[in-house]
């Protein structure tokens, strides 16, 4: 369900499109974790996300996540920001906290050291 109105939290799992993307990003219409306070989205306008794939890169950066419509890896090397709005972002549910909290850890760890 459309909701014009939405600004992302953090937790959210949404479906969003990665196009435009070079060669190495992640590409098409996929879900992502968002990372991003509400504040910061909502002031911003953008969204901080990690996509979620099939594809396990290894231990560090892929993060196993598990929903009721969701099966994969929080690929946290492909932290992305985007615009929520152009990009459609739609929530379809909400990862568990242990999940977002080590998704959260290791992001930090490559960009704060």
């Amino acid at each position: 369900m459309k909701n014009d109105n939405y600004i992302p939290r953090p937790q959210d799992i949404v479906i969003l499109n990665f196009d435009p993307s070079s060669v190495k990003e992640i590409q098409k219409r996929r879900p992502a974790l968002v990372m991003t306070k509400k504040s910061y989205n909502q002031r911003t306008g953008l969204i901080g996300v990690v996509p979620i794939t099939n594809t396990f890169v290894n231990s560090f950066v892929s993060i196993p996540i598990q929903t009721e419509n969701i099966s994969g890896f929080a690929d946290a090397k492909q932290f992305h920001t985007f615009d929520y709005t152009i990009r459609k972002a739609t929530k379809i549910e909400e990862a568990n906290s242990l999940t977002f909290v080590r998704t959260l850890e290791v992001v930090k760890q490559m960009f704060a050291g």
